[in-house]
């Protein structure tokens, strides 16, 4: 990938204050309300609100069983409400891509679009650069023409991304996160169901490992013991397309002190998902601080994998070093369009 070879497409929002807005809503939504919940529950249970009758008692203690029964549909607006959070940063949200090798896309049956860095809080690069652009109610407003014409209709429904398999087990945030229309669990059997069905899917793969590592400002990717993806990756013969998210690292600072990492290790080992502590902006935490300087994904050339049904380890570290060449080589030939000249990228 030659630097100059890159195109671009950018998305702005409606405004700064409508993106700063979205961008509270949504993290309360995710990270707030199910705390919240959880407060009263325990408040509700030592009988602190003086609530004598059992049916109203039992119904605030059910609610979350209940609602975990059901699933949500995907939302077009909940789609286009997201896209508006790219309103916060003055120079917008965009993809970088190489429009001659991106035509390998065309005829792929299965692609896998794996996006770096996590950061503390959510991935914003995988959230506004990733497969709810093709979800919206007008996809051509968001996504690049040069990728979206190979994506008909068809194809666009059966696209998707995974993420961490706790947040469905969460009341509220996995109704949220159903109503996007591009959300599953990232378990193995989900995982290789979607392959199966040959979906185009996203993934981050450095998960709540790269997330707990998060240093802000530091490029920091987790990657050299993520090689089951890989595996299966091979085992389906899909093609890869590695993304960089540059700017990403500077969304939040992370408030992590030894004993609360303590904690937050154990918690990781029992549930697979620690609970972000970061701050944004001092008048609102939520709000990122890096709102001068937009939001930059460059897609890589497409790797094809072959197909192998049975990969020996050799196959996969193969390849899983040429996943790893490639993301040290889209951020070594990019990083000084993007400001990132004297950081080096740190992998873990």
């Amino acid at each position: 990938m030659q630097q100059g070879q890159l195109s671009s497409h950018t998305i702005k929002g409606d405004s700064k204050f409508i993106g700063g807005l979205m961008i509270v809503l949504f993290c309360s939504s995710i990270y707030v309300v199910p705390f919240l919940y959880l407060i009263v529950c325990v408040l509700v249970m030592y009988n602190v609100f003086e609530i004598n009758n059992l049916m109203l008692t039992s119904y605030v203690l059910s609610l979350p069983v209940v609602l975990l029964m059901f699933d949500f549909r995907h939302v077009h607006f909940m789609c286009d409400w997201l896209m508006k959070m790219s309103g916060w940063f003055d120079k917008g949200c965009t993809i970088w891509y190489n429009k001659e090798s991106i035509e390998k896309i065309k005829d792929v049956n299965g692609s896998l679009w794996c996006y770096h860095p996590h950061n503390i809080s959510f991935p914003f690069g995988f959230a506004l650069n990733g497969a709810v652009r093709y979800k919206t109610s007008e996809p051509s407003k968001f996504v690049p023409s040069d990728i979206l014409k190979y994506f008909p209709k068809e194809r666009i429904q059966k696209m998707t991304g995974v993420q961490a398999k706790i947040l469905f087990q969460t009341p509220f945030v996995k109704h949220v996160l159903q109503s996007f229309g591009c959300c599953n669990d990232c378990s193995k059997q989900q995982l290789l169901k979607l392959f199966q069905q040959r979906c185009d899917v996203g993934i981050v793969p450095g998960g709540v490992d790269e997330m707990s590592r998060h240093k802000y400002g530091h490029e920091i990717v987790y990657i050299k013991k993520r090689k089951g993806f890989i595996k299966y990756a091979i085992q389906h013969g899909y093609t890869l397309v590695v993304a960089y998210t540059f700017g990403e690292s500077e969304m939040y600072s992370n408030i992590n002190p030894k004993p609360i990492n303590k904690i937050q290790q154990k918690i990781k080992g029992v549930f697979g998902f620690c609970f972000p502590i970061f701050c944004g902006k001092w008048y609102c935490p939520m709000l990122p601080k890096n709102d001068k300087h937009g939001l930059n994904t460059v897609l890589s050339d497409p790797i094809e994998l072959p197909m192998i049904p049975n990969p020996t380890q050799e196959d996969i570290d193969k390849f899983h070093q040429l996943y790893v060449d490639t993301l040290v080589d889209i951020f070594e030939k990019n990083k000084s369009r993007f400001g990132c000249e004297n950081k080096q990228l740190e992998i873990y």
